[in-house]
This record gives C-alpha cells, sequence and structure tokens, in this order.
C-alpha cells in the first residue's frame, strides 16, 4: 500500500497575509517579531494567537518565512535578543528552493489545492489527498487519474490534434484575458513559490505550436494546472478563481466537442467556404428535426443518446438544439408530409443541404474510384503472376523441339509396320 508523504503544511493564503505582515512591521522600522505579528493577524484578519503561531510554525518549516536573531533597538527591548522573521528573497534563498524541488512532486494537493499528507503520482508530479482521489493506492504504486486517461489510445495524429487545439486555446484566451500569464507584475512574481509546475494560456498556446500535445487529457490537464495555480496564488474565494474555474468548464465543453467530431470542430473554427456542407468522416446522420415553435428544418445529427438528439441545423447560424425522438422524421420524408412553411431561411436551409448531398455523393464517388482502381490493380497483379506460370522455361521448349523429330519418326515406324 502507498503510504501519504507529508509536504508543505501551511496554507498559500495564510502566507501571503504573513507576508503582508511581516512587510508592515518592518516598514515601522521594527523587528517582525511574534508578538506584533500575532497583533497584525488578530487586528487585521481575526486571528487567534495560536492559529498565528501555527501558521508561522508551519511557513518556517516550508521555508516560506524565514527567522533569523535580532537585537532590539527601541524601547525596553534595546539590546535584548530576540527571534524576528523575513521574507524569502528569491535571489538570495534560490539554493534552498532548489532542495525544495529535488523531490520532483507539487507541495499542494491537485485536486482541493491544500497542504498536508499526500499520495504521490509515479508517473508525473501530481499530489492527492487520500480523501481527494478515487485512484486505487493499495498496491506498491499509485498512478493520478491523469495520467491513467494519458494511456488511452488517441486516434487524432498529432499534428491534427495540436491544430485543433490552436482553435480550443485561442477562443479561451479571447474569454479570459487575465489568465494569459500569472504572476506577471513585480508585486506578484513572489507567489511563484507557490507554484512547482507554473502554468498559463500562453505557455499553453506555445505548446500547441511546437506540437507538445499528445493527447487531449494532457491539454485538460494543463487548463486544470492554471486553475491549480490560481488558487494558490489568489485564494479560493478570489475573482481570479472564478475566471479560471470558468475557462476549465469551456475547456471540457470544446474537448468534448473534439471528441464528438473532430472534423465539425475544425471546420467551425476555421469556417472555409461553404464549411458547413463539407461531410465528416464518418459522415452525419441527416434528419428533419423539430423544435417546439417552430416548423421541420434540416439538421445533422451529431451525436444520439437515449430518446434524444443533439442536432445542429442547416441555414444562416447552424444552431444546435436536443431534440426528442418524436420531433425527428427520417430525411427521405417527403415535405407534404411535414406540412413546412417555405419561408426564406428554409429554402436557404434545404439549399445548403442539398449542396452537402451533392459533396457526400462526389465523396462516395471518388471513395468508389479509388476502391475500384485498386481491385483494378490486384486484379492485373493477380492475371500477371498467372500469365508468368503459364510462359514455359526456354529450356524446356528447346527440349520439345529435340524430341518433336524423334516422335515423328517413330510414328512413321508404327505405321509401316501395321501394312
Amino acid at each position: 500500500m502507498v503510504k501519504p508523504v507529508k509536504r508543505r503544511q501551511a496554507s498559500p493564503q495564510h502566507i501571503e497575509n504573513l507576508w503582508g505582515a511581516i512587510n508592515y512591521i518592518r516598514q515601522q522600522k521594527q523587528i517582525p517579531n511574534m508578538e506584533r505579528i500575532s497583533k497584525y493577524m488578530e487586528r487585521e484578519y481575526e486571528m487567534r494567537y495560536s492559529d498565528t503561531a501555527n501558521q508561522l510554525h508551519y511557513a518556517v518549516m516550508d521555508g516560506l518565512v524565514k527567522s533569523y536573531r535580532a537585537k532590539g533597538s527601541k524601547g525596553s527591548k534595546v539590546g535584548v535578543e530576540q527571534e524576528g522573521f523575513r521574507v524569502p528573497i528569491p535571489e538570495l534563498d534560490n539554493e534552498e528552493e532548489e532542495e525544495n524541488q529535488i523531490d520532483g512532486h507539487d507541495w499542494y494537493c491537485f485536486y482541493c489545492h491544500k497542504g498536508g499528507e499526500m499520495l504521490l503520482c509515479s508517473s508525473c508530479w501530481r499530489v492527492y489527498h487520500p480523501a481527494c482521489t478515487e485512484e486505487d493506492y493499495s498496491g506498491v504504486r499509485f498512478v493520478c487519474s491523469i495520467c491513467q486517461a494519458g494511456r488511452k489510445r488517441n486516434k487524432l495524429k498529432k499534428l491534427e490534434l495540436n491544430t485543433l487545439l490552436e482553435y480550443t486555446v485561442k477562443r479561451l484566451k479571447e474569454k479570459t484575458r487575465e489568465l494569459h500569464k500569472l504572476c506577471a507584475k513585480e508585486d506578484e512574481k513572489l507567489l511563484l513559490c507557490f507554484l512547482y509546475n507554473p502554468m498559463d494560456l500562453n505557455i499553453m498556446e506555445a505548446k500547441t505550436f511546437e506540437e507538445g500535445y499528445k493527447f487531449l487529457e494532457e491539454f485538460h490537464a494543463d487548463a486544470l494546472n492554471v486553475l491549480h495555480n490560481v488558487v494558490l496564488c489568489y485564494g479560493e474565494f478570489d475573482e481570479m478563481a472564478e475566471l479560471a474555474l470558468i475557462m476549465v468548464k469551456d475547456c471540457t465543453y470544446d474537448i468534448d466537442e473534439i471528441k464528438l467530431c473532430s472534423d465539425c470542430y475544425k471546420l467551425s473554427n476555421a469556417k472555409p467556404k461553404d464549411w458547413f456542407c463539407q461531410p465528416c468522416d464518418p459522415p452525419h446522420e441527416l434528419v428533419w428535426a423539430k423544435q417546439k415553435g417552430y416548423t421541420y428544418w434540416p439538421a445533422k445529427v451529431i451525436v444520439r443518446t437515449d430518446d434524444k438528439y443533439d442536432v445542429r441545423f442547416f441555414g444562416n447560424f447552424h444552431q444546435r438544439a436536443t431534440i426528442p425522438e418524436s420531433s425527428i422524421k427520417p430525411i427521405e420524408t417527403s415535405l407534404k408530409t411535414l406540412a413546412v412553411k417555405r419561408t426564406q431561411g428554409f429554402v436557404k436551409s434545404c439549399q445548403e443541404l442539398e449542396k452537402h448531398q451533392r459533396f457526400l455523393e462526389k465523396r462516395k464517388l471518388d471513395g468508389w474510384k479509388a476502391e475500384t482502381s485498386d481491385k483494378e490493380e490486384d486484379a492485373f497483379e493477380e492475371a500477371a503472376n498467372e500469365n508468368e506460370e503459364d510462359i514455359p522455361d526456354v529450356k524446356r521448349v528447346k527440349e520439345q523441339k529435340k524430341k518433336t523429330p524423334l516422335k515423328k519418326q517413330q510414328m512413321r515406324m508404327r505405321r509401316t509396320f501395321r501394312m
């Protein structure tokens, strides 16, 4: 059984509050000792002395607050040695930070973003509380759900996959500009000490350009990592965390769309001429679908679940809708039986349907021609092989020619004896 390992104990939000207390006290030209820090935390955050003491102790153990000895220079504590605390300085404390990263795993749970005792994934840098994962850890190794999802065979080729993900990350960047780059400001750079694997939308976009993604779940995991980093830096209830959560939901939606039909996703983003008329591989089922309050309309079936159809309509806007089976008719159904109103929009959608059907027929014909040519080539090769077997060897022909005169003499002799 895999045993949990103790990671960082202090809460990132409490550490940020402690940093604020330390900086404030230093601005007053005083030593940030335990007494002064606890008074500040109680005044600003209504935090009890015992809680402040515990969080400060954890922060020192985690290397996120540095302790030192100093002598007082003011009031009754002039010349008295006391313990002070300071915020870590990246330029001076680089070596210690590198030592903290040697083990190759995050310090905070990838699911709840908190510290404590963690299960370390044997295939990646992520860690989880035992209560935060549904994966089995009773064996020798623990493999997280993200790594297990990555082991599934990917149907998309690497170049095609990263091309599709370029569209995805572009859509995400348009909606959440604040997540393009985390900790960009000077006063936010210290927050990087919370992030084991820094990730933002700019990094994700660069990975798609370099064809760095091998499967969809890897891209989704990076989106979750952005959320993980935002919560660690800004807190669970900050506006940035809400934006990151919306971004993850949008990312999940787009990935599900790619899984449903990668051709539809690519065409709908690239939008070439007559993009909705282009047939997918495999082609979608065509139906007449009726929304409440509207007439029957031509549509493509994206996916069917039980007695409901997820369809996309032909026409100007190519809208999506979920239609019950009772409001679906086969595309072969006559328009007279459907009693539709031939509006301008309906006529336009039918024209688009006809163009789509022509493209389908052309693709079938091209496929039949290719298949026929392949069969003809195979038949030609078989015939050539058979002809080669029928062609006699040169030596055998010569021997037959030599034997032919002897056979003629034997026949003549037989005739003379009979006479």
